[in-house]
């Protein structure tokens, strides 16, 4: 058996979900929108870019948990026991890898 919503109750709720999609402002014209998405792409770009340049050794994606992580392949040769990563939670493992790295 379905049940109706009542009709203000519906009419808030359409209401709210208007307002939260209005809040969003989109550029105008195009010539705006591609300045915004060209601006959101080059910081990615950079970082990436910085990343490759940067003369650091081959990184090496390995997927940990749910999470896929990009680690130095003599980083990732460092840490012997790889099932012991495995169940750790992000911040632990990034504080594992990083004073493994620095010692």
């Amino acid at each position: 058996m379905k049940t109706h919503r009542p009709v203000l109750e519906q009419q808030k709720l359409d209401a709210f979900l208007e307002g939260a999609s209005s809040t969003e402002k989109k550029p105008e014209n195009t010539s705006q929108r591609k300045a915004a998405l060209k601006q959101k792409t080059s910081i990615t770009a950079k970082s990436s870019s910085l990343l490759k340049n940067n003369n650091s050794p081959k990184l090496q994606q390995r997927t940990i948990g749910k999470f896929q992580v990009e680690m130095p392949v003599e980083l990732r040769k460092k840490i012997k026991y790889a099932s012991v990563t495995d169940g750790m939670p992000m911040n632990d493992l990034i504080v594992a890898v990083l004073t493994k790295h620095f010692r």
